[in-house]
């Protein structure tokens, strides 16, 4: 029986069809890198040579490709699903904002009103405080002597009225405001970095926080500069590939096979072989999606900029040169393939030339 997700949503699904369709679109790319994964197993935990260390940068370039194309597929085959939950989401969101909108100022109303009478019956109990310290210094005055003898003791002596400064006091002693029953907790409004007293809160920072904050002053002032810190040295994500064409092995016994063979372009304009790749791939695609699914296997991809396109390279998301440049503006390639890029903000473009 399917496997479905329902527990009584109101849309069910069949997460069993989904896998299967997964596994049937994908499963040219999910064989490389499977074998991608298996080569990565087969090397040594040490490499004691330059010449090592250059096969093992060039194939860590290739596995993170792979990487990048399963994500990107990923992200591809998904986006039926998230553009669902856009809809769904932003069918509520019309309704929860406004709620929430609401709350906000009901909430502002609310906590204002109760704020202020919180702060009126905390200064009138310190104003109260210190007319009962005036009122106990009062009543504990020493009594008044009537009669003394003559070596100046007291004979007789007499506790008099009750004077008028402790009456006074006793009278102005002010009654504290009815306080509502409504829960307040405090919240950040704003705050000075220059003033902030850091070290108070020493113990509160997020280890991602903690993390975050090193690896900023790491980029600035460089490693070993933080006691406390222990430094450690890894591959950059971005490597830095020879400029031009570079072929990298793929699979070992089978690298002289055409299709495990992967090629990274350089981020100089396309040289005559590049661009006759790039214009048969647009030639042989039938959607955005498509197009880019091929062109990352050169490690080139389009995406948006602007009101038009650019070629950039993909595993560093920079500029090659625009889509014009290379006689393949937005506006042709949004024709061909009747929609404009997925990535695309300018949606008039697409009233106006579709």
């Amino acid at each position: 029986m399917p496997r479905k997700h329902k527990d009584n949503n109101l849309f069910t699904i069949d997460l069993e069809a989904i896998e299967r369709v997964l596994e049937d679109a994908n499963s040219p790319m999910l064989s490389q890198a499977e074998q991608i994964i298996s080569k990565a197993i087969e090397y040594p935990n040490e490499i004691n040579e330059n010449a090592e260390a250059e096969e093992l940068k060039s194939f860590l370039a290739q596995l993170r490709l792979q990487t990048k194309r399963v994500t990107q597929a990923r992200l591809s085959d998904g986006r039926p699903f998230s553009d669902a939950s856009q809809v769904v989401k932003a069918w509520f969101g019309k309704t929860e904002d406004r709620l929430k909108t609401a709350d906000k100022r009901i909430s502002n109303i609310l906590s204002q009103y109760a704020s202020a009478l919180h702060a009126q019956a905390a200064e009138i109990r310190r104003r109260n405080e210190d007319k009962q310290r005036l009122l106990r210094e009062e009543v504990q005055k020493e009594d008044i002597p009537i009669i003394q003898a003559t070596s100046g003791e007291s004979i007789i002596s007499a506790n008099p009225p009750r004077s008028f400064r402790i009456q006074e006091l006793e009278n102005n002693l002010e009654e504290e405001p009815e306080i509502p029953s409504v829960p307040l907790v405090w919240q950040v409004r704003d705050y000075d970095i220059n003033r902030l007293d850091i070290e108070k809160l020493r113990n509160h920072f997020s280890e991602s926080a903690i993390k975050n904050a090193i690896k900023s002053h790491i980029k600035q002032h460089g490693p070993n500069q933080i006691t406390g810190v222990e430094y450690d040295q890894t591959v950059a994500r971005k490597l830095s590939i020879t400029a031009g064409i570079e072929s990298i092995e793929m699979l070992g016994d089978e690298q002289n096979n055409p299709e495990n063979i992967t090629k990274v372009a350089s981020e100089d304009l396309l040289d005559q072989k590049m661009l006759k790749f790039v214009q048969s791939c647009v030639n042989s695609s039938e959607t955005w999606l498509e197009l880019n699914g091929k062109l990352i296997e050169q490690n080139i991809f389009f995406k948006p900029s602007g009101g038009g396109i650019i070629l950039a390279t993909y595993s560093t998301k920079k500029k090659i040169c625009k889509g014009s440049e290379i006689g393949l503006p937005y506006l042709h390639l949004m024709k061909k393939y009747k929609q404009a890029h997925p990535d695309h903000t300018h949606d008039w473009l697409v009233e106006k030339y579709l």
